[in-house]
């Protein structure tokens, strides 16, 4: 459910499921929508309100003294509910019961002045009602998102759709693999950007998803050698973050003298352009960009980093910029 409560705009994690606060829930939403389809006066009487006293409205009001004899009526419309609820409840009809007596509270607020109060305690969308945060996770907003590595693949049991708590920016030339082309990095000259957290099992300890994104991001998968924080510009850093889904979040970043002081989308499209014929195939700078608009991650430079790379190969799109660059 996470990844759908996430799609839902819920950023927690989702909630816990319980089927006796799942049912006071549907009766205040149904207490509610009886409220809305049929106005209804403080003293409990039909309120037509002229925009609203539509033939069908005229006809209810002709039917019935009041808008709650209309919802007990149309409570009485539902055979298979009350038939289950008799046999469960000892011939209450408690789906109708209870929903009334919700209606009835809300009329009263309405008469009132005073706001209805839940039933439920804690009361809706609250925190203490979700599952707890998942142990574990990597922040992917690059070439991790779809290309994690064999080791990581394999332990990875949900992605969750995110946005970095920092901003991120083309601020870091590679090394050798990638032929000096610019990737993604932390930067104080981006915005936070889409990715993904990669969710890794229970038996994932942080330390050994540490050296398993170290050896990803050092080109070591396989090899068993262990996460050192070196303090060199190239050196890679895997510090951590939080997230109100996952309890401890792991993700690569480099100190401050291995980034690009001020990128700028000329000398980005510049290296990237040459690292098509130094690189790795596929790991290649426009590639990498082309990855990155694909992933949905867009940084304050990317739209003018692509039609600078588009004006120095004088293409009409990256993929022909790819091919004209492999050419030359």
């Amino acid at each position: 459910m996470a990844p759908f409560a996430h799609d839902c705009g819920w950023s927690g994690p989702p909630f816990r499921w319980d089927e006796e606060r799942r049912f006071v829930l549907r009766c205040e939403l149904d207490a509610a929508f009886f409220h809305l389809y049929f106005p209804i006066e403080k003293d409990g009487d039909w309120c037509l309100i002229e925009d609203k006293a539509v033939e069908g409205m005229i006809r209810l009001k002709e039917s019935f003294p009041t808008p709650r004899h209309a919802v007990d009526y149309i409570m009485d419309t539902f055979p298979i509910v009350r038939r289950k609820d008799e046999a469960k409840y000892d011939g209450d009809y408690r789906t109708k019961r209870v929903i009334l007596e919700i209606y009835d509270a809300m009329q009263e607020a309405i008469r009132t002045g005073q706001p209805y109060q839940t039933r439920l305690d804690p009361p809706p969308a609250d925190q203490r009602c979700c599952h707890p945060p998942m142990p574990l996770g990597i922040l992917a907003f690059g070439s991790l998102i779809s290309d994690p590595g064999s080791e990581i693949e394999s332990r990875i049991v949900m992605r969750i759709r995110t946005h970095t708590p920092f901003p991120v920016e083309f601020g870091r030339y590679s090394g050798t693999t990638r032929g000096g082309a610019p990737t993604l990095v932390p930067h104080h000259h981006g915005e936070p950007v889409g990715g993904e957290i990669l969710v890794l099992d229970d038996r994932v300890t942080v330390e050994e998803a540490k050296d398993m994104l170290w050896r990803r991001e050092t080109h070591n998968i396989g090899t068993g050698k262990k996460y050192p924080a070196g303090s060199g510009p190239n050196a890679v850093q895997v510090p951590e973050t939080t997230h109100p889904s996952v309890r401890s979040i792991l993700y690569t970043d480099f100190n401050p003298e291995g980034k690009i002081d001020k990128p700028t989308p000329e000398e980005l499209a510049l290296m990237a352009i040459k690292s098509v014929r130094k690189a790795e195939s596929g790991k290649d700078g426009i590639s990498y960009l082309l990855n990155a608009i694909s992933d949905g991650i867009e940084t304050p430079l990317t739209t003018a980093y692509k039609a600078e790379i588009l004006r120095q190969t004088k293409t009409e799109s990256l993929s022909e910029a790819l091919r004209k660059a492999n050419s030359q």
